[in-house]
């Protein structure tokens, strides 16, 4: 198919004109760097999928009243000097309850295991997001620049471990993957083969060589630079990751606390998954700067049987949690690192001596604890109703878990975003998710030795407006269930000093957009001039070929031309100059389209631009 000169100077006008005002409204995107002071350094989320039954572990409902009703079926005991209840199967995680800062007001959107457990990693019940792992690596980067960020151990679903839009380099390495042996389990590819270390060096700077080479003539394609980077983190994971994945220089007593090497068979719905070996793990890569490990026991679902399962589940991971907290508190490391425990909802209560041994899902109320990383320890948040049903008290969504986890990092949760499909994705989502700060009634004594639990849930506070601003559950005040006044007033003074940073950064993020918006108006106006002058030259190129064709038309009025092909010569240069006017006046309207287009763009970005610099110069604070 042929295409007509006019065709051509239409389709490249629109198509350079398309491509210039795309490249005029990008957006480059980046982390929010924030003046929050971070708490802890490093994440070690104990994963428990399936639903934990946490009125059997850490919510402890026994009977009240003449008639039954679901709760506990499971013995408690109170622990440590806060007296948390903490059930019998847990009696090693029990011996550190002045370290658990337990969280029973947890509550979800469905009860649908796949879509709860993504919403729990990514934020998303649906589609498939950056996971937890992947926002902290891209917010904060690895500490270990030959290790990765983020490291998942037997897992089993992609989904929970991909950084999906964000940059390659902040996906998650996994290790152990759909039921594979954990003794045996390694990093893909980390062994190099048969050539030297030297040899490898040489192999890869001569690919790199090409791939950059490739990526010159590709300018601004990030995945193609992720590409690159990712090798260069893989040559040198080869060198520190196999001493790391190495458990034989570990004392034999260490691997007996934390169960390693011990036989394992399934028990009902509990399958053997080598837990003490990644909570092992997990501590040696916290240790070498791991910015992020997940540690999977994925038994929890017991419709059928649940007493007996329940009882396996809690077997095969106490002692290896408690090794982990031990050597973590022993190590320093506590202090710094935060460990996350919990699934992605929870189960009603059996009833007891009705014969029943069945349970099922429940979104509306479960638990969740924290441990270190700043948290209050010997403290509970939240409160579900006598039966567990659902939660009541202190409430703490999904996002509201994110934000408080990334804002004990340092981050600021709604405001670490990326651009990606047309607009600004963060892992609290568009409803944006509230830090929570856990305290006590001032005044209220510490929970009685004896007895069921009857204490009230938690004061919550809200002393700023925006979703991030509800208060965190870090150390602001001294531990213990009582605080005094001046202790909480510390705690405001913190947090009004983190908000004023906030407040800092927000107005420094405006002031680089505002200086961003005031670029690209600047090269809106430029185009609009170039336009015009294209527009004027046209013109001017018009008159002219206007001029020449009255010329030429009167020439051949007085003029008798006999020849027959030069008299044909005469008109066909007749028809083009005519054509070749109309091909111009063409191009001077298209000019004069994109120009008003431009018109258009400068005035759009304009009148939000002045209203931006009229409200910080008048000293309000910019909202989004």
């Amino acid at each position: 198919m042929t295409v007509s000169r006019r065709q051509l100077l239409q389709t490249a006008s629109c198509g350079f004109g398309s491509l210039a005002l795309q490249a005029l409204c990008s957006q480059a995107a980046s982390a929010s760097v924030t003046g929050i002071p971070a708490r802890a350094k490093r994440i070690i989320f104990l994963c428990m999928s399936g639903g934990p039954a946490q009125l059997d572990t850490f919510d402890y409902k026994p009977q009240t009243g003449n008639k039954p009703h679901p709760g506990s079926v499971v013995p408690f005991r109170q622990h440590g000097e806060s007296g948390l209840w903490i059930s019998d199967l847990l009696p090693e995680t029990a011996r550190h309850a002045d370290q658990l800062c337990i969280i029973n007001g947890m509550h979800a959107d469905t009860t649908i295991h796949a879509q709860s457990f993504l919403q729990l990693h990514t934020g998303e019940r649906l589609r498939k997001r950056p996971s937890l792992g992947s926002w902290i690596s891209y917010g904060l980067g690895t500490e270990n620049e030959n290790l990765p960020g983020f490291i998942s151990l037997n897992t089993s679903k992609r989904s929970v471990y991909s950084s999906s839009f964000l940059p390659a380099v902040h996906n998650g390495t996994p290790i152990g993957v759909n039921g594979e042996n954990m003794s045996t389990a390694t990093i893909a590819n980390l062994q190099g083969g048969s050539l030297s270390r030297a040899a490898h060096r040489q192999q890869l700077d001569f690919v790199q060589q090409l791939n950059r080479r490739h990526a010159a003539a590709r300018s601004a394609d990030d995945q193609l630079e992720n590409v690159i980077e990712s090798l260069e983190l893989g040559f040198r994971m080869q060198a520190a990751a196999p001493d790391l994945l190495d458990l034989s220089t570990e004392s034999a007593a260490t691997l007996a606390r934390y169960r390693v090497g011990r036989k394992e068979e399934q028990i009902g719905t509990c399958k053997p998954s080598d837990f003490g070996r990644q909570c092992l793990l997990a501590r040696r890569f916290a240790e070498a700067g791991v910015r992020f490990i997940e540690v999977n026991h994925g038994s929890w679902d017991q419709h059928k049987n649940h007493r007996r399962d329940l009882t396996a589940n809690c077997e095969a991971t106490d002692a290896p949690i408690a090794a982990l907290l031990q050597d973590l508190r022993e190590r320093g490391l506590l202090e710094d690192t935060l460990v996350v425990w919990g699934g992605e909802f929870g189960r009603p209560g059996l009833t007891p001596n009705d014969g029943k041994d069945e349970t099922g899902h429940n979104a509306r109320g479960f638990t969740f604890w924290l441990a270190g990383g700043g948290v209050r320890g010997g403290h509970v948040h939240g409160k579900t109703d006598s039966t567990g049903g659902r939660a009541v008290e202190g409430k703490v969504h999904f996002r509201d878990l994110h934000a408080t986890i990334l804002h004990l990092l340092g981050l600021a949760a709604n405001d670490l975003t990326f651009w990606y499909a047309g607009r600004h994705h963060r892992l609290t989502g568009p409803e944006g998710g509230l830090v929570v700060f856990l305290r006590t009634s001032q005044g209220t004594a510490s929970p009685a030795r004896t007895g069921p639990p009857q204490r009230g849930g938690p004061v919550m506070a809200r002393f700023f407006p925006e979703p991030t601003d509800r208060l965190a559950p870090f150390n602001t005040a001294a531990s213990g269930a009582v605080h005094s006044a001046t202790d909480i007033n510390r705690a405001e003074h913190t947090i009004w000093l983190e908000t004023l940073a906030r407040w800092r950064h927000d107005i420094d993020r405006w002031q680089e957009q505002h200086r961003s918006a005031i670029e690209r108006l600047t090269r809106l106006q430029r185009g609009i001039e170039d336009h015009g002058c294209c527009l004027a030259d046209h013109a001017v190129i018009i008159d002219g070929i206007e001029a020449a064709t009255r010329a030429h038309d009167a020439r051949l009025a007085t003029t008798t031309i006999t020849d027959p092909n030069l008299k044909a010569e005469h008109i066909q240069q007749q028809a083009d100059l005519v054509h070749s006017g109309e091909i111009h006046r063409q191009i001077a309207e298209h000019h004069a389209g994109v120009m008003a287009a431009l018109q258009a763009v400068e005035a759009t970005l304009a009148a939000p631009l002045k209203c931006h610099l009229s409200a910080t110069t008048s000293g309000d604070r910019p909202h989004e």
